[in-house]
């Protein structure tokens, strides 16, 4: 019997259910489908299940392929250079003394700093927000992944229980069948037969019992999917929240030590306040973000064969 005659045929437009918990239908079709196996044929005997086995390969390579180290790489740089970015504008600031609005030379000056400093600002928010968009579609993809590793499971199930349903009966008549026939005869070639059969029993039994720990490999891999899908989640939060709440925040504050500043140009202790929060909350960022990866880095050879 050729491999493609052994391999169970799972329906594309199945309902999620869960893990290990076969419907009605699949047991009877695992039933039908155990009744096909012949545990004599060690080729068959051998090649059992490996559709499923390949199935895992092929998702797990692909999913190690798609994550998006660079992009994380990218957020990092951009993190770290736009923080050099605000302590070089500060340093600009500290340079200049910013006394008596003498000719309004003093607040153009600083108006160009600043000009200078949010242009590259908004530059770093325009990127990140390309680079949140890219998490976002990883985030679906390994729900993708995630739903393909779940079928994947129940396709195991399937073989396992058709194996273990096949070996039962077999066992139950032929074996049995054979053995009291050997019993009666008392002749050599019944006795062999007998032994050659239960040889084969066994050597089945071992091909479901490596087929069971093979079924491992997929929930270690929904195990890292997740953990790689939380990492992009937890990222892509913070580059919205980056973008959207904490720059636009610091240009307020900004305006708003121009607006206290008295005969200054600036506020100092507002102005310093408000890169120090910009500061702070880049790094928590890039804390949080390094911490994440970290943890993810601890199981990803599970994608590597």
């Amino acid at each position: 019997m050729s491999e493609n005659d052994i391999s169970l045929h799972l329906d594309d437009t199945y309902e999620s259910q869960k893990m290990s918990d076969l419907s009605e239908t699949e047991l009877r079709y695992a039933l039908t489908f155990s009744r096909s196996i012949d545990v004599t044929n060690k080729i068959m005997v051998l090649q059992y299940g490996t559709e499923a086995q390949r199935k895992v390969r092929r998702l797990s390579e692909s999913a190690h392929l798609n994550i998006p180290e660079s992009d994380l790489n990218e957020i990092e740089t951009l993190l770290k250079k736009l923080i050099r970015q605000l302590d070089a504008f500060a340093e600009e600031y500290a340079k200049t003394k910013y006394q008596i609005l003498s000719s309004g030379k003093a607040l153009e000056k600083f108006r160009s700093q600043y000009d200078a400093f949010n242009s590259k600002l908004t530059e770093c928010a325009r990127r990140l927000e390309i680079l949140r968009s890219a998490l976002l579609h990883h985030i679906e993809r390994m729900d993708r992944y995630y739903a393909d590793y779940l079928k994947i499971i129940r396709e195991y199930d399937m073989y396992l229980y058709a194996g273990e349903e096949c070996l039962k009966e077999q066992r139950r008549t032929r074996l049995n069948e054979l053995m009291q026939k050997a019993k009666v005869s008392s002749l050599m070639e019944d006795a062999i037969r007998a032994k050659d059969f239960e040889e084969s029993c066994q050597l089945f039994e071992k091909k479901l019992g490596d087929l069971s720990l093979s079924r491992e490999l997929p929930l270690q891999m929904m195990t890292q999917l997740k953990l790689v899908q939380g990492t992009d989640t937890v990222m892509a939060a913070n580059l919205r929240r980056l973008t959207m709440d904490i720059f636009p925040l610091w240009r307020s504050r900004i305006v708003l030590a121009m607006g206290k500043g008295g005969e200054s140009v600036i506020d100092p202790d507002l102005f310093r306040e408000a890169n120090e929060a910009l500061k702070k909350a880049v790094r928590t960022v890039l804390k949080e973000e390094n911490e994440k990866r970290q943890a993810q880095q601890k199981g990803i050879s599970l994608f590597r064969f």
